[in-house]
């Protein structure tokens, strides 16, 4: 293959230094912030005003887990409408509300509700909020939703933690203004939360599976024959979280996916699921998640999860 450098004998050789000038190291060009960054950094100006703590860690409510929200000890809310650029959570069961304060000793950012692509917004949109939050000074994430049970031998009302996903959502990950695709990470989720999760959850005999989430865009649920199709690939499907995951990974964050099991997937034996049908099954399994969730977040809990190994 040809090249365009000089071969050795012609490159111009260093400018000897000059006796009593001082050298100059050569400056890095800055890249100047993206639209997005500019709009992540105003409403991250509206926050400061009345929340200036750091983050340390994320939280994102899923369908039915509203009421976890009791477990913050809330110094500073929001209504999506209050803040600028925020997406604004039109589903059922998704107050779209975001909360600062803490968890124990765990200075947190709340997200009450989410958004998706079925209420018709795009990837940015989507993952603002974790933006948001990772430039608040969040670094690691937890993920919670409701989803439908693909394998035997779940239950409704049982958790699963992610050990993995299937991006069926039709919208792929990419860097928003330039149009560069997210390269694929060996491990989305942090294998040391996962065990973290597995870990309390036995210890408070609640019963919780490690397993792979599938993603649709939705909203509608699967017929027969699709779940026959899932049920080789998953063990749980649901319409929600992937992109906050892929986002919050490729801003450094360390991630926790939890799904509550909040219906089965069963072509054998078909059963109706619907949205208030999810969320009743979610509401009844929030105590086991807020359980779970307060013996991870807190400093011995995160610290455990992250000390043997770093998330790779």
């Amino acid at each position: 293959m040809e090249s365009d450098a000089a071969p050795p004998a012609m490159r111009k050789p260093p400018c000897p230094a000059i006796p009593g000038q001082a050298q100059t190291t050569p400056q890095t060009p800055t890249v100047p912030p993206t639209p997005l960054d500019r709009r992540v950094q105003e409403c991250l100006d509206v926050i400061r005003q009345v929340w200036p703590e750091t983050a340390q860690a994320g939280l994102v409510l899923g369908s039915g887990l509203g009421s976890l929200i009791d477990a913050v000890s809330i110094t500073a809310e929001f209504a999506s409408a209050d803040l600028p650029h925020f997406p604004r959570s039109t589903a059922i069961g998704h107050a779209g509300r975001l909360i600062c304060g803490r968890i124990g000793d765990i200075p947190m950012m709340v997200m009450q509700g989410r958004c998706h692509f079925y209420e018709g917004y795009c990837w940015d949109d989507i993952t603002f909020p974790i933006r948001v939050m990772q430039a608040c000074g969040a670094s690691q994430l937890f993920l919670t939703c409701a989803a439908g049970g693909l394998t035997p031998g779940l239950k409704v009302g049982d958790l699963m933690v992610f050990e993995d996903h299937i991006n069926l959502n039709m919208h792929r990950a990419r860097l928003p203004e330039l149009c560069t695709t997210i390269q694929p990470h060996p491990a989305i989720y942090c294998p040391n939360l996962r065990a973290g999760c597995l870990t309390q959850a036995k210890q408070f005999d609640i019963p919780c599976h490690s397993g792979i989430y599938l993603g649709v865009a939705g909203p509608n649920y699967e017929t027969r024959a699709e779940q026959r199709f899932l049920k080789m690939f998953a063990d749980a499907v649901g319409m929600s979280t992937i992109p906050e995951a892929l986002t919050a990974r490729h801003l450094g964050m360390q991630v926790c996916g939890l799904a509550t099991i909040t219906n089965l997937c069963t072509p054998d034996a078909p059963v109706i699921a619907d949205g208030e049908h999810v969320l009743q099954a979610a509401a009844q399994a929030a105590p086991r998640v807020r359980r779970l969730l307060s013996a991870l977040l807190n400093p011995s809990g995160l610290n455990c999860c992250s000390q043997e190994t770093v998330c790779p």
